[in-house]
């Protein structure tokens, strides 16, 4: 899949790709529309304004597509409407681990929170051990973290938001928590409130082995496949439950870790460092599963904001001008 061309003879910015028979076990009866919704959030999660158009290699043109259309070995292109911009921004690198302090709002009260609310594990009903799954990492850090709720989460407020808020976090069973950590599994939304898994993991280097809902275990044991289990929440009423568009956040994170193009990846001055002194305060690994590393689309996700800021500064900027010019 590509990213609509600025100008026509402009080349394609290729964002992710695959094989057809592996992108299948994520389409699944979805078809055209999984792939249409991967690229509305990777390039425009909040008005989702683009059209898919397929390349016709033979009659040498794009075709429209239908969500219901058959998912093909072809090039698919995002096609935004006539003057909209969408920004293909740097990729951020890790260059050192964040640094902690015993202030402020923690983790650990995050966790107690989120284990309280939830009491079992979404995925496998599991009641215990359970740790507290960060959706988003704390290494975004509350900016950030704003900033997706506002982009995947319309509606949702999102002006004092922190990333140690409940609405992060879901309570995992150990036996396969660290897999949602590293985006090994995400949910895909099938029904209002209920998910299905898909797994991103890399294979086993035992064949008999399998990823099943409460590890890793022998082919022959009866526990069901991660891939395509069932996911809700343990209690559907609790307040602060995630809401969907967080998922569909770290669900993007899973594609784009499994499916991201070189291309994109390999673009010229499209990497930079990220500043390794961060602190968070009062963090705590105990009890949490939150990586240190940056997310898969750390670099669009950081571009979105600072280009959100830039037009909220401007914003301001023209209101202060049409004021004083009244006065």
């Amino acid at each position: 899949m590509s990213v609509q061309p600025t100008a026509a003879n402009a080349p394609l910015v290729y964002l992710i790709a695959g094989e057809i028979s592996e992108i299948r076990l994520y389409s699944r009866l979805e078809e055209t529309k999984w792939l249409l919704d991967i690229a509305h959030d990777l390039c425009d999660p909040l008005a989702m304004r683009g059209t898919l158009v397929q390349w016709d290699s033979n009659a040498r043109i794009w075709r429209s597509t239908l969500p219901t259309d058959v998912l093909v070995a072809a090039i698919y292109c995002y096609v935004l409407p006539a003057g909209t911009v969408v920004g293909i921004t740097k990729i951020s690198e890790r260059s050192g681990k964040s640094k902690t302090s015993g202030m402020g709002p923690t983790a650990g009260t995050m966790r107690t929170r989120v284990i309280t609310r939830d009491k079992q594990c979404w995925v496998n009903g599991s009641w215990g051990p359970l740790v507290n799954s960060h959706i988003v990492p704390k290494r975004m850090g509350n900016h950030l973290a704003r900033h997706i709720l506002h982009n995947f989460c319309p509606g949702f407020p999102s002006a004092t938001a922190s990333v140690f808020d409940t609405i992060f976090g879901i309570a995992s069973s150990t036996a396969i928590a660290s897999f949602f950590d590293t985006y090994g599994y995400g949910f895909r939304m099938t029904t209002a409130g209920h998910y299905e898994v898909h797994t991103f993991l890399p294979a086993l280097d035992d064949p008999t082995l399998r990823y099943t809902a409460l590890g890793i275990y022998r082919m022959n044991t009866p526990f069901a496949l991660l891939h395509g289990h069932p996911a809700s929440p343990p209690h559907p009423q609790a307040p602060d439950l995630p809401p969907p568009g967080l998922f569909r956040w770290h669900y993007i994170q899973c594609v784009t870790g499994k499916f991201g193009h070189t291309d994109y990846k390999n673009l010229e001055h499209i990497v930079y460092s990220v500043a390794s002194d961060i602190v968070f305060e009062g963090e705590s690994e105990e009890g949490s599963t939150d990586s240190e590393a940056d997310w898969p689309t750390a670099a669009w996700d950081r571009g979105r904001a600072h280009k959100d800021d830039m037009v909220h500064e401007e914003e301001v900027h023209d209101s202060v001008a049409k004021w004083i010019a009244s006065v």
